[in-house]
């Protein structure tokens, strides 16, 4: 019998961010994927489950409203939990990700710190606490974005108006960060994007995934491969 995941996805901050905690429920074992800004709400809802272990933090990509609580996170883990926290992100992002403060000054938020050290994502990636993870490079919105894909069944939990139209249950699902959205797609005027790269990716990696796959956007209500692939107003299906 296959591991089961709680999906808890919280709006993070003034851009309103999709952070998801993804938590195996039989490792009682959480990833925190994206954390951006106002992490104080993913670090409450952390404490209030003691017995979970958070075993890394996750980035899609490292535009700053999806990095900005990731040193709060991680240093909230090594205080309260005695953990150090590994940080995950793909090293074509890593001048985004060392330009944090300049990213803040471009869009007038106050500037934060990331932490020095980040594991780099590469497609052959395997964790422990997601057996049978899929890592999928997805470039376009950014350089080095990528989602993260588990055929596993899950539930839904966290803030229940992203979830209007896609079912709470079910069976296989994609964190994408900002490569698709509901309707939408990521935009590609920031640095590095690109319009070419980001259709192939939609394309060739996110919609030859089965429809019933959910897709946890990284801006808005949550959707699935099927309905973006026949409905997108920007990139559909072949």
């Amino acid at each position: 019998m296959s591991d089961r995941y709680v999906l808890e996805v919280f709006p993070l901050g003034p851009l309103q961010c999709n952070c998801t905690i993804l938590i195996n429920e039989s490792q009682k074992k959480a990833v925190v994927v994206d954390p951006g800004m106002g992490a104080s709400q993913i670090i409450a809802r952390l404490s209030a489950s003691p017995e979970l272990e958070i075993t890394r933090i996750w980035l899609t990509h490292a535009h700053l409203d999806h990095i900005a609580g990731v040193q709060e996170v991680k240093m909230w883990a090594s205080a309260q939990r005695g953990a150090d926290v590994p940080v995950h992100l793909h090293a074509a992002d890593e001048p985004l990700y060392r330009n944090a403060k300049a990213q803040c000054e471009m869009w007038g938020v106050p500037p934060f710190e990331v932490p020095e050290t980040y594991i780099k994502i590469k497609t052959a990636d395997t964790y422990p606490e997601l057996p049978g993870a899929r890592v999928l490079y997805t470039p376009g919105h950014s350089p080095g974005s990528c989602s993260l894909y588990l055929d596993a069944p899950f539930r839904l939990d966290g803030n229940t108006s992203l979830f209007r139209g896609v079912e709470s249950e079910g069976q296989g699902f994609l964190i994408a960060g900002d490569v698709l959205f509901r309707g939408s797609v990521g935009r590609t005027d920031l640095w590095q994007g690109s319009m070419e790269q980001l259709e192939n990716s939609i394309k060739k990696q996110v919609y030859t995934l089965p429809d019933e796959t959910l897709v946890v956007v990284g801006h808005g209500p949550l959707t699935t491969v099927g309905r973006e692939a026949d409905h997108n107003q920007v990139v559909t299906r072949d």
